[in-house]
């Protein structure tokens, strides 16, 4: 059976193995056991809620059940661009028109933004590839929404605060 848990201290090697496994383009699950060190470390304080909020963070693995293995990893960000800055794109369309000149244009556009400042953030999602099969992607993924969704208390959504979260 496969289960969701918070990182445990012990993971460490079954991390190393993990980010071995993906080639090297996730920036979040590098192969360095002090950045993952540090990361296991934020998050276990993140549960004892000893950090700032602009420093929390919760990581999550999917372990097998039959030998407690970690063979997924997937994590949230409790509020990004707190401590250092944090950019993210608006895609947006510029219009050029004249009636007199007979001329419509509607181009795509790409801003820079810091609009997401202070918000949560769903990140580093991987499975090992000898487990994509069944609903253990899913599982995984879809974790951290029901997480989110029990303890909305602890997470910002963009542009709506806690009160986004309020039923209506």
């Amino acid at each position: 059976m496969m289960v969701i848990r918070p990182v445990e201290r012990d993971d460490l090697s079954q991390l190393m193995a993990l980010a071995g496994k993906t080639g090297g383009g996730l920036t979040s699950l590098p192969v360095d056991s002090a950045t993952l060190q540090a990361r296991i470390d934020r998050s276990l304080q993140t549960w004892e809620d000893s950090l700032p909020r602009a420093e929390q963070g919760y990581v999550f693995v999917l372990a097998d059940s039959e030998d407690n293995r970690a063979v997924g990893i997937c994590a949230i960000e409790v509020a990004v661009g707190l401590q250092d800055p944090w950019y993210n794109f608006r895609v947006g369309t510029q219009v050029h028109a004249s009636k007199e000149l007979n001329v419509y244009a509607a181009l795509p556009t790409l801003s820079l933004s810091n609009d997401h400042t202070g918000s949560s953030e769903l990140c580093t999602l991987f499975l090992d590839p000898d487990y994509r099969d069944g609903k253990n992607g899913y599982l995984l993924s879809k974790s951290r929404f029901l997480f989110m969704a029990s303890f909305r208390e602890r997470f910002h959504q963009p542009g709506g605060g806690r009160d986004a979260w309020r039923q209506r």
